[in-house]
């Protein structure tokens, strides 16, 4: 299933991503102190790598699919970009305050994957939510 439109899939993802900072960081509910403070600045930096890192990893993912399965395309697959992506925001927002950058990245690297591999499936049994209906 392709999108008719993968700009607009982009600046969604762009806008969902922009709005996850103040929900991430609005989670902390006030900076009157400065451990409210470092948390809320932790919470954006964990958001940010996160974010990127489930981005690149199912970008990579999809590049090496496509190299396995022998296909002449080598481009990078904006929609895996874009799911990968808010793969890594879900992932991080129970603890986007508490977890270190590294322990980001890791969680960043298994949205990506876990993302891959559920696409994986849903394309191998025909799943769609617009099937479905």
């Amino acid at each position: 299933f392709m999108p008719h439109s993968v700009s607009s899939v982009m600046s969604g993802s762009l806008i969902l991503w922009v709005g996850w900072y103040g929900f991430n960081m609005g989670s902390v509910t006030s900076l009157g102190s400065v451990q409210a403070a470092q948390q809320a600045a932790n919470s954006a930096v964990t958001t940010t790598v996160c974010a990127a890192t489930g981005a690149v990893t199912a970008v990579l993912l999809a590049l090496a699919r496509s190299i396995a399965i022998g296909s002449s395309s080598r481009s990078v697959d904006a929609i895996a970009l874009s799911n990968g992506l808010l793969a890594g925001l879900v992932a991080i927002t129970p603890g986007s305050d508490a977890v270190s950058v590294i322990d980001s990245v890791i969680i960043g690297v298994g949205s990506g994957v876990a993302y891959m591999m559920a696409s994986a499936i849903g394309e191998a049994f025909y799943l769609d939510d617009v099937s479905l209906g």
